[in-house]
């Protein structure tokens, strides 16, 4: 180092003439940096002009590495998030004190977690070009598996759709692993009609690990089963179900401990006796557009001319079929409560669903229920919210028994 060359060297001259006599001291040094050479001259003359020189040679050349302080250990991490900044690492020199450090970074797999080895190297060089370098090796490489939270299972009603909910997926590395539907099957139930359809997930994260696999499971029940006929059934000469042809059927609802069937409300209803079973067999089914009766007062049907005693003649079609609706609807699930009794109680929603029976026995009178035919299709039906509505404001209960209240009133009110 230069700071390490002495000072010139104190020459004396003697001479046998003149004594002593002070050197002339000339320094002078190659204009090189490493190695540098310097050159000492020291001359002595006497009065008569003889010399006698002196030189020394030093030569310079640092040849010591700078020193880094810092440098940190090799690590390996899961994700490159928890990768921390590069360390601050100094350098000291023999010679040239404090010195500015270099520092690189490579990575295999830019700012992955995956498969990444980043390399980080320090670098100090002197004046002299000594060098000295440090690297850190980092490994990062996420081998955790994502987990996945599917949704609870479900029961529905079979009139309802099934909509599955959104998985949810977490890792120790990537914010938003992908979620995967890996199936959806669907199997039929256990009694008829029902059915369960299962949709299974897995999470994969931006390195590939696979999270276990979860499912929902949505079981889709049809609710307690009923039996019912349409008003088209109910006009049907020729039907027969379990050996009961429709007119008995219509008799045996007619009749004890029933009695005879009244539509409508007081002041404006319609009576059908037992002796006019046979009326309905002409009347039904009935088409054209709903409405209440006609100012017809407490009426009934004729059992001999299947119309009502009134001169308010209840509107018939070209087949002696009634025009109004919502009378044989009316009067169709009046007569469907008094078969099934459990039929009341059904509640309502905005949307229900039916399906048809096999022919057997017929559970109100033999040992067993009749059953659901499951090769038979699901028929989805629609109540207007508006009616549910209706039903809330009267104070009805949701039910079918709710309904029948709401269509006699509508049948008896202007």
């Amino acid at each position: 180092c230069m700071g390490n060359v002495p000072a010139p060297a104190n020459v004396t001259a003697t001479d046998n003439c003149d004594g002593s006599i002070k050197p002339v001291f000339v320094e002078v040094d190659d204009g090189k940096t490493c190695p540098k050479l310097i050159t000492r001259t020291w001359t002595a003359s006497d009065a008569c002009g003889n010399q006698v020189s002196c030189s020394q040679k030093i030569t310079v050349h640092d040849t010591t590495d700078p020193v880094l302080s810092g440098c940190p250990d090799d690590n390996n991490y899961q994700c490159y998030k928890d990768v921390p900044a590069p360390a601050v690492v100094t350098a000291t020199d023999n010679c040239d004190g404090s010195l500015a450090v270099t520092f690189v970074e490579k990575q295999s797999n830019p700012g992955s977690s995956c498969d990444n080895t980043i390399t980080r190297t320090w670098t100090a060089v002197d004046a002299c070009g000594n060098d000295a370098i440090c690297a850190q090796t980092i490994y990062v490489n996420d081998d955790t598996d994502p987990t996945i939270t599917c949704p609870d299972d479900m029961k529905i009603d079979c009139a309802a759709t099934p909509e599955f909910g959104e998985p949810t997926a977490e890792d120790n590395c990537d914010p938003d692993p992908e979620i995967i539907i890996v199936s959806t099957i669907t199997l039929p139930g256990t009694t008829p009609g029902s059915y369960t359809t299962t949709r299974t997930w897995k999470a994969v994260d931006e390195c590939g690990n696979e999270s276990v696999e979860c499912d929902q499971v949505i079981t889709v029940e049809c609710p307690d089963e009923f039996c019912s006929f349409t008003q088209g059934w109910y006009g049907n000469y020729g039907g027969k179900f379990n050996g009961e042809t429709t007119y008995a059927m219509i008799k045996r609802l007619l009749s004890a401990p029933f009695g005879s069937l009244v539509v409508g409300i007081n002041g404006r209803s319609l009576t059908i006796p037992y002796a006019a079973a046979h009326c309905l067999l002409g009347r039904l089914p009935a088409g054209g557009t709903p409405t209440s009766l006609p100012n017809i007062g407490n009426d009934s049907l004729d059992p001999v001319w299947c119309v009502n005693f009134s001169v308010n003649q209840l509107p018939l079609n070209s087949q002696g079929r009634w025009v109004n609706s919502l009378l044989a609807q009316t009067v169709t699930l009046s007569l469907n409560v008094r078969y099934d009794t459990d039929l009341p109680g059904f509640e309502l929603a905005e949307t229900f669903c039916t399906q048809a029976a096999l022919a057997g026995i017929d559970g109100l009178f033999g040992t067993e229920d009749d059953v659901v035919n499951p090769l038979a299709s699901i028929q989805h039906f629609s109540i207007l919210s508006s009616v549910l509505t209706a039903l809330d404001d009267l104070g009805y209960d949701r039910t079918v028994e709710g309904l029948l209240m709401l269509a006699n009133l509508a049948l008896g009110t202007p």
